[in-house]
């Protein structure tokens, strides 16, 4: 298994994260956007785009961590989009995130949502050390495949992190 590196992403990465997150095989669990609103977004404070790499510096995946600089101290991941999903570098990039936000940023709580039927990154987020909360609900937007799956929150706090 390589290696990878999470960078900040530049807006030059805006058109290759709308690409991505626009895959047919994505669409059912992301919704895409178009690059200018990713470049826009970049510059809110509380946002962070994050570029994955691999060892040689390619692009292969994005992050998105929201809500950030409030005074409860977490965070959330609203996506991860990788390049090809199933090398296991999603787990790296991951735990790459986890540690950013919990070491460089100082965040207590790192919290996200999942579709419940997308069993695969159950199981990732859950390995992590990642816990469902108890709560679900319906998405704001319908799925881009039609799909009426409720969210979980899941939620991975900064001790738990640092035990695992």
């Amino acid at each position: 298994m390589s290696a990878v590196r999470v960078v900040p992403a530049l807006p030059d990465d805006a058109s290759a994260i709308a690409e991505l997150e626009c895959r047919p095989e994505n669409v059912p669990y992301v919704r895409g956007h178009p690059a200018a609103e990713h470049r826009a977004r970049m510059d809110d404070p509380t946002v962070r785009y994050l570029r994955i790499e691999d060892s040689a510096g390619a692009f292969i995946g994005f992050g998105l961590v929201t809500e950030l600089g409030g005074t409860d101290r977490s965070a959330r991941l609203l996506r991860i989009v990788m390049d090809a999903p199933g090398r296991g570098l999603g787990r790296l990039a991951m735990n790459a995130i986890c540690t950013l936000v919990f070491d460089t940023w100082g965040i207590e709580r790192f919290w996200l949502d999942v579709f419940e039927d997308n069993a695969r990154a159950h199981h990732l987020y859950q390995s992590l050390g990642f816990r469902a909360t108890g709560h679900t609900h319906h998405p704001s937007h319908p799925r881009g495949d039609g799909g009426t799956a409720p969210l979980m929150r899941m939620e991975l706090w900064a001790r738990e992190h640092r035990s695992i």
